[in-house]
C-alpha cells in the first residue's frame, strides 16, 4: 500500500517541483539517476503537462531523497550481497515443443547430495520417477507442494508417500505457485514450467537450469522458509 507521505509527495511534485531543481539533485548527489532524469526532461519538453512524466519525476526524487537520508531505494529486493558473481546457464527450455522435461529428469538423475522440490502442480511421471531414484540412492530429497492442489497431485503424492520421501503441503498462501528445484546446493531449476504433463505437451512454458552456489543458496533459504510452515 502506498503511504500517505508518498501520495502527498507525488501530488506536490506535479504542481510545484521544477525540472531544473530535480536535475540538480540527481546530477549533484546521485549521478546514477541522471540518465533517467534526462529522459524525463525530453518527455516534458515535447509535452510539458505529461502526467506520467511528472509522476515519474516525483518517484525519482523521492528515491533520491530516501538514499540521501541513508535509506534504500524503494522497491529494490536485496539478495545476498555475494550472489550473482557468476551464474552459468546450463539450459534454456521452452514448450512447445514437447520433450523439455527430459532436461529436468537428467538434472535430477545427476544429483549426488540433495534435491529440493517446490511446485504448485506435480503430475509428471518421468520427473517423479527421477525424484524417486534420487531418494533410493541416498540423495536427500524433500518435496514441497501447494496444499490446496493435493487432489490434482494425488498420483505423485502417493508415489512419494509410498517411498517415504519427506513431503509437505504449503497452505499459507492463496497459491504456493513456485516451480523450483535446488540440486546439490549449486543448481537451480526455475521458470513457469510446472512439473506436469500439461506443461510439457499442451501449455506454453519456459524454464532455466542455472549453476551458481550463490544463487542456489538464496533459493534454498527461501525454500526453507516455506518448508518451515508447511504441513506434513
Amino acid at each position: 500500500m502506498i503511504s500517505w507521505r508518498f501520495s502527498l509527495f507525488i501530488a506536490v511534485s506535479e504542481t510545484i517541483i521544477l525540472p531544473n531543481s530535480i536535475g540538480f539533485v540527481f546530477e549533484y548527489f546521485l549521478g546514477q539517476f541522471a540518465d533517467a532524469e534526462r529522459v524525463l526532461q525530453q518527455i516534458l519538453a515535447a509535452e510539458p503537462n505529461h502526467a506520467h512524466a511528472l509522476h515519474l519525476y516525483g518517484v525519482l526524487l523521492f528515491q533520491a531523497l530516501s538514499v540521501l537520508r541513508g535509506g534504500d531505494l524503494l522497491g529494490v529486493a536485496h539478495a545476498n550481497p555475494g550472489a550473482g558473481a557468476h551464474v552459468e546457464v546450463l539450459g534454456v527450455y521452452f514448450s512447445p515443443p514437447a520433450g523439455s522435461a527430459a532436461a529436468i529428469v537428467k538434472a535430477v538423475d545427476a544429483s549426488q547430495h540433495e534435491v529440493l522440490v517446490q511446485a504448485y502442480s506435480f503430475t509428471h511421471n518421468a520427473i517423479a520417477q527421477a525424484v524417486l531414484r534420487a531418494h533410493a540412492r541416498g540423495v536427500t530429497v524433500r518435496v514441497l507442494l501447494d496444499q490446496k492442489s493435493e487432489q490434482t497431485n494425488r498420483y505423485v503424492l502417493e508415489l512419494l508417500r509410498h517411498a517415504h520421501v519427506p513431503l509437505r503441503g504449503d497452505g499459507q498462501h492463496a497459491i504456493a505457485h513456485n516451480k523450483v528445484m535446488v540440486i546439490d546446493g549449486s543448481v537451480v531449476i526455475t521458470g513457469s514450467f510446472n512439473f506436469t504433463n500439461a506443461a510439457e505437451t499442451r501449455n506454453a512454458e519456459n524454464f532455466l537450469i542455472l549453476k551458481s552456489p550463490d544463487l542456489a543458496r538464496i533459493y534454498k533459504s527461501e525454500w526453507e522458509k516455506h518448508w518451515a510452515h508447511g504441513a506434513d
